[in-house]
């Protein structure tokens, strides 16, 4: 007579349902076989429920072994794991520190990029300026001509007024 799925196929369902995530249920350790009653499966998922805290503190990962070498296992698991989460816990810190640099360099290249911008909107202000300023010599020597040959004129009016008076009293 057969007892149905055996126990370690259930085993590494339920384990498999588990690694994905999900909580190993009768369902789902079912449909990870593909075949099983509920109540067998059932039964022997109660089972690996039990045997999963030993599991995870590590206690039948060295079955046969004197407790003294357990101990000794488990308390350098307990250090490796240790280690480990401080080295995790460095390089996410380091993580943090790039991902602000690389902000920081972000927001620099966008002040840069403004700055550049400003510069350039100073640099035509000032060609402008200069255009203005050629233009406005332009003027003034123009202005300075046209009051040269109205001083001449005036010059010339006021000798002729002279003359004229001059002749005037003869």
């Amino acid at each position: 007579m057969a007892l149905g799925v055996p126990e370690d196929e259930v085993f590494a369902a339920a384990d498999a349902v588990l690694a994905r995530g999900e909580r190993p249920t009768v369902k789902r350790v079912r449909q990870e076989l593909g075949r099983g009653s509920p109540a067998r499966v059932g039964s022997l998922l109660d089972i690996w429920w039990g045997q999963l805290a030993k599991r995870v503190e590590g206690e039948t990962r060295l079955p046969g072994m004197p407790r003294e070498v357990t101990e000794a296992f488990l308390a350098l698991w307990q250090q490796a794991t240790t280690f480990a989460q401080g080295v995790a816990e460095q390089s996410l810190t380091t993580i943090n520190q790039a991902a602000d640099l690389e902000q920081l360099l972000a927001d620099r290249d966008a002040q840069i990029d403004d700055l550049r911008g400003q510069c350039q909107e100073l640099k035509n202000k000032h060609d402008e300026t200069l255009s203005q300023l050629g233009e406005y010599r332009e003027q003034l020597h123009q202005s300075q001509r046209v009051l040269e040959r109205v001083e001449a004129e005036l010059a010339r009016a006021l000798e002729a007024a002279a003359r004229e008076r001059a002749r005037s009293k003869d």
